[in-house]
């Protein structure tokens, strides 16, 4: 793809300066009156040759100095060849874009201007990261909050120990015993069914769960919550969005990280 440019922006230059053959330069005129992208580039070129001078290649090389030390800083965690943006300087004495600037002109100039930033800006720029990313970040199992009591002990007793030690397969099941057994307790048990769901990547499921949850007045917040996760995990950003912001508005004590989520979407 480098390669595809550098000789693209050669013929530009080149077309620019006047050096090509009638006949090439007739081929390239044809072809920029079939490819609207490929004359805005080279009128791109253009502009950008007639706006600098010396000084501004000057400069400009040491802002690129800059661009690089910061690169090469924001690489120094993880060892990786860095392509070095620094030249020999010539026998003048100057860098390697005044260099280019005195043997091939301004439009060289532009075109190295143009590659540089195509190489080095995009991994500069911080990504944006994707929603399953923001719910990784984000997501931790609720804590259990049973309170054991008569015949079920045992029963929650196993849901507590399993849960506790992430093995929310295994939760699952006791969980399917305890609703059988008491139903007064069928929003508890859908509500960690619904994280238990969520830990073992059953998104709809974990869905299913909580969406009945949001308006339980002592659920429906980390319902809501949870929910937005899971949205988030399936990609349905907007959903997520809506309730993000529900618990911001309603000061939630989820709205610190539903905000810090939203700044990132």
């Amino acid at each position: 793809m480098i390669m595809e440019k550098e000789v693209l922006f050669d013929r530009i230059d080149r077309y620019l300066q006047g050096m090509m053959e009638e006949a090439e330069r007739a081929a390239f005129e044809k072809e920029m009156e079939q490819q609207p992208t490929l004359k805005q580039e080279v009128a791109l070129h253009r502009e950008l040759a007639e706006a600098v001078g010396e000084k501004e290649v000057q400069a400009f090389e040491a802002v690129l100095n800059k661009v690089h030390e910061a690169y090469r800083s924001q690489q120094a965690a993880q060892p990786a060849p860095v392509v070095s943006m620094k030249r020999e300087a010539p026998a003048g004495g100057k860098g390697f874009l005044v260099a280019a600037w005195r043997r091939h002109g301004r439009y060289a100039l532009a075109a190295a201007v143009v590659l540089l930033a195509l190489i080095f800006l995009p991994r500069l720029i911080p990504q944006q990261p994707s929603p399953e990313a923001l719910f990784a970040a984000n997501f931790e199992p609720f804590p259990n909050q049973f309170q054991l009591r008569g015949e079920q002990d045992s029963l929650l007793n196993q849901f507590a120990a399993f849960y506790g030690q992430q093995q929310y397969s295994q939760a699952l099941q006791v969980l399917a015993q305890l609703e059988a057994a008491d139903p007064s307790l069928k929003n508890q048990l859908a509500f960690y069914r619904g994280i238990c769901e969520l830990a073992t990547g059953n998104t709809p499921a974990a869905i299913e769960a909580l969406q009945p949850l949001q308006e339980s007045p002592l659920l429906g917040e980390n319902a809501r919550w949870y929910l937005a996760l899971a949205y988030l995990k399936e990609g349905q950003t907007t959903t997520a969005s809506q309730l993000l912001n529900q618990l911001v508005q309603e000061g939630s004590t989820y709205a610190p990280k539903a905000k810090k989520i939203l700044d990132q979407l």
